[in-house]
């Protein structure tokens, strides 16, 4: 069963300034968006995201055939380049990444506790986006081969 919603929190409509700014903005937003859905699938296109340039839509676009490639999310085969991306949830690996503790930010007070990924995507806000960005690469640089290994 797919589910079409859009994201319960607006995209932040600050100019990020790097590809890299951006990424982690589209990596924040589709995963506070599936982790909110999860289990159910649901079909993602351009106005799930509120998406207003086409340079935000092939971000966005991307970032989800990296996360599909990267086996973080599952979805239909991509038929065209039509910003539609049908059945997508999360995987084992992707509910995995999303549940691992990570250390406090820098900004945080001395006395943080840890959090999960999912905790910085939903509560944190952009500051944690570009911080779980970086984890999220680093971990799958990491530990990809083990993932790869353990979910097939």
């Amino acid at each position: 069963m797919s589910t079409n919603r859009a994201a319960t929190s607006a995209p932040d409509t600050t100019p990020a300034s790097t590809n890299r700014e951006r990424f982690d903005e589209a990596i924040q937003q589709i995963l506070i968006t599936l982790s909110e859905q999860f289990p159910i699938p649901m079909d993602i296109k351009d106005e799930t995201f509120h998406l207003d340039t086409n340079e935000r839509e092939a971000m966005y676009f991307h970032t989800l055939v990296f996360l599909r490639n990267e086996g973080v999310i599952r979805c239909n085969p991509i038929t065209s380049r039509d910003f539609r991306f049908t059945n997508v949830s999360l995987t084992a690996k992707g509910l995995d990444l999303l549940t691992k503790s990570v250390e406090p930010l820098p900004s945080d007070p001395p006395n943080a506790i840890r959090r999960t990924l999912a905790d910085l995507l939903t509560v944190v806000g952009r500051e944690a986006a570009k911080q779980v960005g970086r984890n999220l690469m680093d971990y799958l640089v990491n530990h990809g081969h083990t993932l790869i290994q353990l979910h097939p």
